[in-house]
């Protein structure tokens, strides 16, 4: 009888000792270790958090475009001052049936301008042109080489200027008109629906950029 009831007790300590060891396992990470508090978060990618997008490292000022949606450029320069900013503009295009933004230039010589060879560490404003007409904007019909006719749009693009490094709004420029007045010689336009849009005048982007860097 006390040999039964002390098997009992053996087996009884037996399984409470199989329990412990699987609770332990599951409350242990892979190596062994117990996860921390802030283990789910350590590892969560920038990109997945809203409003916030992982960081670009770009080789040209092209890729700056990045920055119109939101990605920010890690190599760029920070932001100081206005006077002091290198900028790169980009405009969506709409021509082709697509949304790009194309790079685009304005204000030659001067010293927010972007040449070929400014290394992209030395950029740290994007002017992001964004188009506020549709295809109800005024436009003219257009013959083109080949026998294609389109309708060309006149397009008015709203200016926001971004800090290049983080991707965040510094401020908003003068809207730019861009009438379509006379027929291009060459033009982007959407092959489905036969229109296109004026591009942006470089003038009216150039004195945008001026106003910014006073």
């Amino acid at each position: 009888m006390i040999i039964g009831i002390v098997a009992g007790v053996v087996l009884f300590l037996i399984l409470i000792g199989i329990a412990i060891f699987a609770l332990v396992a599951a409350l242990t990470s892979n190596d062994g270790s117990a996860p921390s508090a802030d283990s789910s978060r350590s590892n969560e990618s920038t990109s997945d958090r809203p409003g916030e997008k992982s960081a670009l490292t770009a080789k040209y000022s092209t890729q700056f475009d990045a920055v119109c949606e939101g990605t920010p450029i890690g190599n760029a320069a920070p932001y100081t001052t206005a006077s002091a900013a290198r900028i790169v503009p980009f405009y969506q295009s709409l021509g082709d049936g697509g949304n790009a933004w194309i790079a685009t230039s304005a204000g030659y010589g001067k010293s927010y301008y972007v040449t070929v060879d400014v290394p992209v560490t030395e950029i740290s404003v994007v002017a992001c042109l964004a188009p506020t007409s549709d295809d109800s904007s005024p436009s003219i019909k257009c013959e083109l080489e080949g026998g294609t006719t389109i309708d060309y749009h006149s397009i008015d693009h709203d200016v926001t200027f971004y800090e290049a490094k983080t991707a965040k709004k510094i401020s908003d420029g003068a809207p730019i008109s861009s009438p379509a007045t006379t027929c291009p010689s060459f033009v982007a336009y959407n092959q489905g629906t036969n229109k296109a849009y004026a591009l942006p005048d470089t003038k009216a982007i150039e004195a945008t950029l001026d106003t910014f860097t006073r």
